[in-house]
């Protein structure tokens, strides 16, 4: 199999220090596209898990029928599919099996009526059990989790949850989290997902939750490689500064990235600080690791070079720079979520204001446009005191941004 691409676009940061020179690299990982003689569709395993508490009843429960009831009817009869639901019981709806006969299974989802509390940790953890009777080498397994409302019952420990979804995902089932209108724990979810090498997803609006489903199902099903790591080691006195995306980190120190998928693109973004006239040509060595989908490790090693000459030649390279300003936005919306936190409305509005003003100042481009639009979104919610949805909003964006 064809592996990824990788390709280094530098970009010069002005400072005052004349010893040294400070780089922007955007780090950009391509994966292979798919060729027609493996365009056989996966197998897949899925697990949902569907949150039916009482705060479920009603439109958001309908809308979470109806995205269950449209990801089954997407399966083929060699995939596999089990449905948990829970609230502070949990019922396995369907056990794990083939999906050979998805009529009976829609008409089980159909029969779903909400009552209780919210037992999360309870219904994940079933529907990881689930998932796990169906686990095979050839297959994509993912538990698909929704919910509405905190977890109020059962274990309720995020570091303990998110030790298991971490646990899961080493045995090569994946959790993504969907967090439906303003009740959720988006702390948590976001948590889950990233431990579980998943996706977090906030739905304001439940109408949004057949789509989002269609989304998981066509990433899953393009997935080239999973537990992506990479590490970076500066080389002969280069220093690195900082990585932008604000990845979780492994154990070993290396970055935790979003799953590889086929013909898409990672970005991420380091900042570098360089001493003028070194004696050594090497200045990064990237190691990407990742887990194909027949369960083999793979581990590619490229090494960044610059000479002097090359280096004196770097330019601010107006893309890079884009990103990396994106990336810093995303970093200060979560700290206009501190600050409402501590009650600071106004705080919280100003971060977000400026970080308005500084977009408007760069170059227009159709993202800058779309970065400024989200801007004045979450800032029309700070002054309206909605300071709950506002603290999804921004910390879903960032989300999104740091990963993708």
């Amino acid at each position: 199999m064809t592996q990824p691409k990788i390709e280094i676009i530098a970009s010069k940061i002005p400072h005052e220090n004349r010893s040294t020179t400070q780089l922007e690299l955007l780090i950009r990982i391509t994966s292979p596209a798919k060729q027609e003689n493996n365009a056989t569709r996966p197998k897949l395993n899925l697990a949902l898990v569907l949150d039916r508490s009482g705060s479920m009843e009603g439109t958001r429960l309908e809308y979470a029928k109806a995205a269950a009831k449209y990801a089954i009817s997407q399966l083929l009869p060699t995939d596999r599919i089990s449905v948990t639901i829970f609230d502070h019981e949990v019922t396995t709806l369907i056990a794990n099996q083939n999906a050979h006969n998805p009529q009976k299974m829609i008409a089980a989802i159909e029969e779903i009526q909400s009552r209780g509390n919210t037992d999360l940790q309870a219904g994940w953890y079933e529907g990881g059990t689930q998932a796990a009777r169906g686990l095979e080498p050839e297959r994509l397994n993912r538990v698909l989790l929704l919910s509405d409302g905190e977890t109020n019952a059962g274990i309720t420990d995020p570091n303990a949850i998110c030790q298991q979804v971490a646990g899961l995902a080493t045995r090569g089932i994946s959790t993504s989290t969907l967090g439906v209108g303003v009740g959720f724990n988006e702390d948590l979810l976001e948590a889950m997902a990233l431990s579980g090498d998943g996706n977090y997803h906030f739905i304001e609006h439940p109408a949004a939750l057949p789509h989002l489903f269609a989304i998981e199902l066509n990433g899953l099903l393009n997935t080239f490689g999973r537990l992506v790591s990479l590490g970076i080691e500066s080389k002969n006195e280069t220093r690195v500064l900082d990585v932008l995306n604000d990845y979780q980190q492994t154990n070993t120190n290396r970055y935790k990235l979003d799953q590889l998928r086929f013909g898409q693109t990672l970005e991420t973004i380091v900042r570098l600080e360089i001493p003028n006239k070194r004696l050594s040509d090497d200045i990064l060595e990237l190691r990407l690791a990742y887990t194909q989908t027949n369960n083999q490790r793979s581990v590619i090693k490229h090494t960044y070079q610059l000479t002097q000459h090359q280096l004196e030649q770097i330019q601010e390279n107006p893309k890079v720079k884009e990103n990396s300003t994106f990336l810093e936005v995303a970093r200060n919306k979560l700290r206009a979520v501190q600050q409402i936190d501590l009650g600071n409305t106004s705080e919280a509005l100003n971060e977000i204001t400026t970080n308005i003003s500084n977009l408007t100042a760069m170059p227009q481009s159709p993202a800058v446009a779309a970065e400024i639009q989200q801007l004045e979104g979450l800032a029309d919610r700070v002054r309206r005191n909605d300071t709950v949805s506002a603290r999804k909003q921004a910390l879903s964006e960032r989300y999104q941004r740091s990963k993708k």
